[in-house]
């Protein structure tokens, strides 16, 4: 990677993509990702502790800090031709007031033309792949790395290649590779083309759901519980209810024994009148 890529991602948000501005005095202008997980993840449901740092600013700015109704940029890694990343920061550098628009009704430009076309088969993507999933459940557990953990090794085609998550909804391409349903459809809508983001073919036009046995296989994974340490599958965890180590051990603590009761002697005089009776 570049050291110019370095620094378009160090002068990006990470949520919006526009330029961060510089901040005045001791007014902050953008904010750090790694100081502010929980507010990325309930707003705008980023995972900090998933990103790169050769693929994802460090940063987000302050309109982002704002409000929470902001579209999000899919990052991608970085390429050494026809980069987003790259232009995205060389668009932002030119800045300037963006040109009028020519009134009449004339001609589509060849651009234009081929912006319409490309807006059209996008929609028609995520309407097919919206169609697939439609009866689908969504089977992914929030916040599942704070209260659980896999309990072997899981085969990395069961993580989504985009989100780095466990997949969810999953569909399949015709080169064989598995992503989230949403994760593809924000691919194909942000680059604009049908091209798999893993093998770069063009297989994204047909597409179809998994099997109904890899489905149950990522169900059936094994899982630990953090707090309690029982064992259970993936797709029950979310309703796993434990209770701490320490409660734990108390409950399975042996009681004690009672103390055998001992009769009191009898007092030696009593003795010797017994023996002159007998």
């Amino acid at each position: 990677m570049s050291d110019e890529h370095k620094t378009y991602l160090a002068d990006l948000c990470q949520i919006c993509g526009e330029k961060l501005a510089k901040s005045k005095g001791f007014k902050e202008a953008s904010y750090l990702c790694s100081s502010n997980v929980q507010f990325l993840q309930e707003n705008f449901g980023i995972s900090v502790e998933k990103d790169v740092k050769e693929v994802h600013p460090p940063r987000f700015c302050k309109k982002c800090r704002l409000t929470n109704t902001r579209s999000l940029v899919f990052w991608e890694p970085h390429q050494e031709v026809g980069c987003k990343t790259c232009n995205l920061a060389t668009v932002v550098k030119k800045g300037g007031r963006p040109s009028k628009p020519k009134r009449g009704r004339g001609k589509l430009s060849a651009a234009a033309s081929q912006k319409r076309q490309t807006e059209s088969e996008v929609a028609d993507f995520c309407a097919m792949v919206n169609g697939l999933v439609e009866n689908l459940p969504s089977s992914r557990v929030i916040n599942f790395g704070e209260n659980s953990s896999f309990a072997g090794e899981v085969p990395k085609e069961y993580f989504c290649p985009v989100c780095l998550d466990i997949l969810d909804k999953p569909v399949e391409t015709d080169c064989e590779h598995y992503f989230c349903s949403d994760c593809i459809k924000e691919v194909v809508t942000t680059s604009g083309n049908s091209s798999c983001s893993m093998c770069k073919e063009d297989s994204l036009n047909s597409m179809r759901v998994l099997t109904r046995m890899v489905l149950n296989f990522i169900k059936d994974l094994p899982v630990i519980c953090k707090t309690c340490g029982q064992n259970t599958r993936y797709e029950d965890c979310a309703d796993h209810m434990c209770i701490n180590l320490n409660e734990r051990a108390q409950l399975h603590q042996p009681r004690p024994i009672a103390a055998a009761t001992q009769l009191p002697e009898p007092a030696p005089k009593a003795i010797q009148e017994l023996e002159q009776e007998i």
